[in-house]
């Protein structure tokens, strides 16, 4: 089995461990600002953590949206991963307004946004 195929089923197969917080209720919207979600798991020697969390709102190009993050970094042995991504979404239409991705895999980095 290869590393990216090991890897990806790690992801799969994270355990949730969701944080509650005081958060802020938005309309009909199934998140609000201020919530945020762990994810902690280990598979066959690779062990990652994953979260996610809201927060905002923040003014881009003139429109109130939520920024939401995603960083999550896995293990196996000395070799680590790594990605940060951060969307900027606006909750009237739920459409993005920007998105930034970094990400560290093995000896490659890469960056987007």
């Amino acid at each position: 089995m290869t590393f990216a195929t090991r890897l990806s089923l790690a992801i799969a197969t994270l355990t949730v461990f969701g944080e509650a917080l005081p958060a802020q209720t938005t309309s009909s919207l199934p998140f609000a600002v201020g919530e945020r979600l762990v994810y902690e798991g280990k598979v066959r020697g690779i062990t990652g953590r994953g979260t996610m969390w809201i927060d905002g709102p923040v003014d881009v190009r003139g429109v109130s949206t939520f920024e939401l993050h995603f960083d999550f970094a896995a293990r196996v042995g000395p070799l680590k991963v790594t990605q940060k991504s951060t969307s900027w979404l606006d909750p009237q239409r739920m459409a993005a307004m920007r998105f930034e991705k970094r990400e560290r895999h093995l000896l490659a980095r890469r960056s987007s946004g």
